[in-house]
């Protein structure tokens, strides 16, 4: 025969379990009785399953993006803003669009004015099955500038490169990085990125060709907002 009952914890061995059990399991007192007399004590731990009732949610609409709605236009500049540095998780569209126009056979500039241009998330965007990916590379022309004013030379000199490349997609990674160098007065990084966007729409109307510019979303200093506000006041499409 077989009692079951709930007993408290007869030492301090028990009592330390029965804290660290939790709340969802009790302990009980199993006392097994035997014919000759006499009977034995177990403390058994049963879990208690609480029963949770179902609600019922409201149906959300699945949301979807129109990629076409996105893409960039030919003859404006796009803006980028995203997080982190100088925008750094919105490359992501901008590489896609690379790879994409690298396919169709088409040349792409990028300047890299965030020194951080890397060849192989271009490649990750080309379909796996793609016959000799690296070969579209060739006609990935990459600038770097490491100063502000190598950086305005690469945006001057760039409607010559199009006589040549005759481009439809033109990358301009963090151009407001190196306007915030300490060195460069506050009137001359203005002056200078000036000289750049308007260089950059110039040859977006007259070459009717897409310009995408990458840029953090939010200012971190008053010299900094002033920079995107140029930025933005040349920019036809963001995203």
């Amino acid at each position: 025969m077989t009692r079951v009952g709930l007993q408290p914890p007869q030492n301090k061995e028990n009592l330390e379990t029965i804290e660290n059990a939790g709340k969802s399991s009790s302990l009980i007192c199993v006392q097994f009785y035997f014919n000759h007399g006499g009977f034995i004590k177990a403390f058994r731990w049963f879990s208690i399953t609480s029963v949770v009732s179902k609600r019922h949610y409201p149906l959300v609409r699945e949301r979807t993006i129109d990629e076409r709605l996105i893409v960039p236009q030919s003859g404006g500049i796009y803006r980028l803003c995203g997080n982190g540095f100088a925008g750094k998780n919105m490359r992501q569209y901008a590489e896609a669009w690379t790879a994409i126009a690298l396919m169709n056979g088409q040349y792409v500039h990028w300047i890299d004015g965030a020194c951080r241009f890397n060849p192989d998330r271009i490649l990750r965007c080309f379909p796996e099955a793609y016959p000799e990916a690296n070969y579209l590379l060739r006609n990935l022309f990459v600038g770097r500038g490491f100063t502000v004013h190598q950086f305005a030379s690469l945006v001057q000199r760039i409607a010559d490169e199009l006589t040549i490349t005759d481009a439809k997609l033109i990358v301009v990674d963090g151009p407001i990085v190196m306007h915030l160098d300490a060195q460069v007065r506050d009137r001359e990084a203005r002056t200078l990125l000036k000289r750049c966007m308007a260089k950059l729409t110039q040859v977006a109307e007259q070459n009717d060709i897409a310009v995408i510019v990458i840029t953090a979303a939010k200012a971190y200093s008053k010299r900094h907002k002033a920079l995107l506000d140029i930025i933005d006041k040349q920019c036809n499409q963001k995203l």
